[in-house]
């Protein structure tokens, strides 16, 4: 992210929270990436072949869990032998080596694994992959893309101007790439809300008969500020199953925020009919 290069390069110093804070960086719990993953599956099942070269991405991949979850319960539930061929971005070089070592253990296992890695922002790097990815599993950044009080402190005024500045350039390209994924108003100029764009971003990676698995807030299903991207969503895709963990179940640590999974199988216009699934705080079932 252009804005977070700049103030990097001016004040190389800055603390490990600030680039939690500023990239919303947050791993997933095995809780929701379990469901996630058995929902993924469940929409897969019967599309693939002995043999076949499956694609799969996490554009965020941080230490590419996901990605390797989800090849490790494929081989346990028994489903067709295939090639994988991996692709894994993220901003934090430490969580690609991590994604490395989890692939290099998933290969001395006996999986057939084809890898790619890329160190830099996925919002530009996912210019190279449109359309072409068969199944796209991640847990985008929830930033808003806004100056927050808690990263100015403690930069310089001169510092702090050439921050903001960068960010509102890095909003402005943002929106030029991913207009769908753009709030339907913006306050004081700003409003982007980063996992907005990372599920566009998905959306635009995957095949027209590609499944995508995303970790969203659950605000994103009821907003008024999201209703473009939702509109396009459930037009061009068929939602399969959602899920929704509270607040109260605390699974990002500090970040208390009620969270959902989808799974959407695009291109397919079919009638809309998504497996329902609530958990408690207990991470019981409260329905499904």
């Amino acid at each position: 992210m252009d804005h977070l290069n700049r103030v990097q390069a001016l004040s190389p110093e800055l603390p490990d929270n600030f680039l939690v804070r500023a990239t919303g960086r947050f791993f997933t719990s095995p809780e929701i990436a379990d469901h996630l993953i058995q929902a993924i599956l469940s929409t897969m099942r019967g599309r693939v072949r002995e043999g076949q070269c499956v694609s799969v991405a996490d554009p965020f991949a941080g230490d590419g869990r996901l990605v390797a979850w989800l090849i490790e319960t494929w081989h346990s539930m028994g489903l067709p032998r295939v090639t994988w061929h991996a692709s894994m971005w993220d901003l934090c070089e430490k969580g690609i080596e991590e994604a490395k070592n989890r692939m290099a253990e998933l290969k001395g296992a006996g999986h057939d694994v084809v890898c790619e890695y890329q160190v830099g922002d996925s919002f530009r790097l996912s210019q190279a992959f449109d359309g072409n990815i068969d199944i796209c599993i991640t847990n985008p950044p929830w930033e808003r893309l806004k100056p927050d009080t808690r990263e100015l402190r403690g930069l310089s005024l001169d510092i702090r101007e050439q921050y903001i500045q960068a960010m509102r350039e890095y909003d402005n390209f943002l929106a030029r790439l991913f207009p769908d994924s753009q709030p339907t108003r913006k306050f004081a100029g700003w409003g982007t809300n980063l996992s907005r764009v990372g599920l566009d971003l998905c959306r635009k990676i995957c095949k027209k008969n590609g499944v995508l698995g995303i970790v969203m807030p659950a605000s994103f299903l009821a907003d008024h500020l999201s209703e473009t991207l939702r509109s396009h969503l459930l037009q061009e895709g068929r939602l399969t199953d959602i899920s929704y963990f509270p607040a109260e179940a605390k699974l990002f640590g500090s970040a208390d925020v009620a969270t959902v999974t989808m799974t959407i199988e695009l291109g397919r216009q079919t009638k809309f009919s998504p497996l329902l699934t609530r958990y408690n705080k207990l991470l019981g079932i409260d329905s499904s």
